[in-house]
């Protein structure tokens, strides 16, 4: 059964794709908007005012890590690794993010002590062995195994990097969580902006930012990867990959060292990647339109390549041309609220663009299946830009009415999104397609070609 369970990818990415949306609306009943409705009493659950900080941050890792589980294994999918190899890097992501993922749910809210603690410990011990596992078989595929670009092996050397940079961040993150209770206490960045902060602080601040961001670069290759970039843009597009997640990488784990100066160097690497994304993107709409294609998981993918300018990058843009002001104390509510939001909405245009890409692997097809598509994106579209409304106000001014946009429109991602993982569910469970022996067969490709 364990065989069979295992024999495909369609069936493991189900699960994970089933689990983290449980596990998202289990987390939703306990948020500001729904606690009033005390559900979580009937729940049992234990909510200690007094620890928040520290269940918060359970809560970010227990939905991460099986999030980036089922990325990675999207990307084991489509690398055409040795079948000993795959079955270890799989089983490590799949049991070590489940075991993690609940153990660390079961500390936060039951009251599950350090012997649910020590197994999150375990789980994300597992998880980082499979990671580090696909790396290192990233990096020692042959030229003939992984398309090339040019002389040099480009798409093997981005992913390979991104994966490495993602495990050194990891690890800053555990280093840094070592110390709990002996020099770190638990916090929340958003609510230590404006204090000095300490090394281990540092660390942490800059362990959440890479984290994301990196997660986001790789959700670009796999798209980049399933759709076949076409060789000719690959000789640009892979090395503005590689320089914004090296530059990105290691400015980001220069704040622990040069906080001020470090951004700097960041921003010079969200350049490249920015480029990178937009220029896969124009690649892409030239040849959705040159097929005709209307299929809705593709173009919201490559839409939202270049949406996320939109909702995060400019708006982070514009609150950094403009600190002073919001350094100003009648505006520390705001500055908190968009620090919360700037990167919760890169989040969820991670979780949608990962999704499509899942639908579109599964081969979910029909017109109705295509309209939920089209109508996830457009609720997430209509939510992103309600949230900026809302963000983005003088102090004291109230902007209560922009919770008529982003309320309805968050309500049409959320149903959109659910109706599309039961498909996926349903789909990975009933067919035996797709095989981890070679790579996904592809209906449409970059390259203007049918797979």
């Amino acid at each position: 059964m364990q065989k069979a369970f295992f024999n495909t990818p369609l069936k493991p990415l189900a699960f994970l794709s089933c689990y983290v949306t449980l596990l998202t609306g289990f987390y939703s009943l306990m948020s500001g908007p729904l606690r009033e409705l005390r559900i979580y009493e009937l729940l049992k659950v234990d909510i200690d005012t007094l620890s928040r900080p520290g269940r918060v941050v359970l809560v970010y890792h227990t939905l991460a890590v099986p999030f980036t589980a089922l990325v990675a294994i999207l990307f084991v999918s489509m690398l055409p690794l040795k079948e000993g190899r795959r079955n270890s890097i799989v089983h490590a992501l799949f049991f070590g993010s489940l075991v993690s993922s609940l153990a660390g749910l079961i500390f936060a809210y039951y009251r599950g002590g350090m012997f649910a603690h020590g197994l999150f410990l375990f789980g994300l011990s597992v998880v980082f062995y499979g990671g580090l596992n696909l790396a290192l078989s990233v990096l020692s595929l042959k030229p003939e195994e992984i398309k090339t670009c040019g002389i040099l092996n480009l798409e093997k050397i981005a992913i390979g990097i991104t994966f490495l940079s993602y495990l050194i961040s990891a690890m800053i993150g555990a280093s840094a969580g070592a110390y709990f209770g002996s020099g770190l206490k638990a916090f929340l960045a958003e609510d230590i902006i404006r204090e000095s902060h300490n090394l281990l602080e540092l660390a942490v601040i800059s362990h959440l930012h890479i984290m994301l961001a990196l997660l986001a670069c790789a959700i670009m290759l796999l798209i980049s990867r399933y759709y076949s970039l076409d060789e000719t843009t690959g000789r640009y597009y892979f090395p503005m990959v590689i320089l914004g997640v090296v530059i990105t990488s290691v400015g980001t784990w220069l704040v622990m060292l040069l906080e001020k100066t470090a951004h700097k160097i960041i921003n010079a690497g969200v350049f490249f990647l920015l480029l990178s994304a937009l220029l896969l993107a124009v690649r892409g709409f030239q040849l959705a339109f040159k097929q005709g294609e209307r299929l809705s998981f593709r173009w919201m993918n490559l839409a939202y390549l270049v949406l996320v300018n939109f909702f995060v990058t400019i708006p982070g843009i514009y609150v950094a041309v403009n600190l002073t002001t919001f350094r100003l104390p009648e505006w520390k509510g705001i500055e908190r609220t968009f620090a919360v939001e700037h990167w919760h909405v890169l989040g969820a245009i991670c979780a949608l663009m990962t999704l499509n890409l899942i639908c579109d692997y599964f081969e979910l097809r029909g017109r109705l299946v295509n309209f939920v598509g089209w109508a996830m994106g457009i609720g997430a579209t209509i939510a992103f830009s309600g949230i900026m409304l809302y963000i983005f106000h003088a102090p004291f001014e109230s902007r209560d009415w922009s919770k008529f946009i982003f309320e309805p429109g968050l309500a049409l991602y959320l149903l959109s999104a659910v109706f599309l993982v039961i498909a996926v569910v349903v789909k990975g469970f009933k067919s035996n397609k797709g095989s981890f022996e070679c790579e996904k067969s592809k209906e449409f490709s970059l390259r203007g070609e049918a797979g």
